[in-house]
């Protein structure tokens, strides 16, 4: 597994999460995807999330993200400390969007 904790312990820079939210049945349905086996998967990811104590996150929910992009680059960006760019918020591709 995976150990947050000691990548967070040895990156050379400051350490911030940005994570989307979703319905469940939708969050559950793309980790599955992503990481393959079952369900016990999603519960790995969120208790590797949940370790991460003294880790600035943001959460983005990814309605807001497809439906109002400059807003939600921007609120990204502010939390990780550089400017929005027409190219983030170009990137953001809602066709992407599966699950």
């Amino acid at each position: 597994a995976f150990c947050w904790r000691e990548w967070v312990r040895l990156c050379p820079v400051p350490v911030r999460v940005v994570r989307t939210v979703r319905e469940p049945h939708r969050s559950r349905a793309s980790i599955v995807a992503a990481f393959g086996g079952g369900a016990g998967v999603v519960d790995e990811v969120h208790a590797a999330l949940v370790g991460l104590d003294g880790v600035p996150v943001l959460a983005v929910s990814l309605d807001a993200l497809v439906s109002d992009p400059a807003a939600e680059v921007a609120r990204i960006a502010a939390f990780i400390g550089l400017p929005a760019t027409d190219a983030a918020v170009v990137f953001v591709d809602p066709s992407l969007w599966r699950h």
